[in-house]
């Protein structure tokens, strides 16, 4: 008796149930070991960081990159900040927009488990954002304070 491989996968197939199946979720976080990066002189060090100085490094580059300006990050990362500080909206409100802007940039970081808090302050168009983020590796708090032209 000969089998077609038609045949002989419809009959398994109907006895196969998709529900049986239980797909496992996996959740990866990110790789952290980087360069250090001198803010002040725009340059890498030879220095290599990891786990809660390369998250904060990592927070420093998001809260100071224009969202959607730099082809090297994908369309979402950075803060939209431009767009608020040009739209000439009241300072409170301006700050408020400015605090959900750098915690949804923030939580897109597998490894930060949430945004506690993002005190803004706006003088003469430069706005200095200082999140305070929890940490998923350790549970820990972080604090930085970074600026956004």
């Amino acid at each position: 008796m000969a089998f077609t491989p038609q045949e002989s996968f419809n009959d398994d197939f109907d006895e196969f149930e998709a529900d049986a199946v239980e797909a496992e979720e996996t959740i990866t976080i990110a790789p952290s070991q980087t360069w250090r990066i001198d803010f002040a002189n725009g340059r890498l060090t030879p220095a290599i960081i990891d786990g809660k100085d390369a998250v904060m490094q990592m927070a420093a580059i998001v809260v100071q990159t224009q969202r959607g300006r730099h082809y090297i990050y994908d369309e979402d990362f950075g803060v939209g900040a431009d767009e608020i500080i040009s739209a000439n909206l009241p300072t409170a409100i301006a700050m408020d927009e400015m605090s959900q802007e750098v915690a949804e940039a923030l939580e897109q970081d597998d490894r930060v488990d949430s945004v506690i808090s993002v005190a803004v302050d706006i003088v003469d168009g430069v706005a200095t954002v200082d999140p305070v983020i929890e940490l998923v590796e350790d549970g820990t708090e972080s604090e930085f304070e970074g600026e956004v032209d």
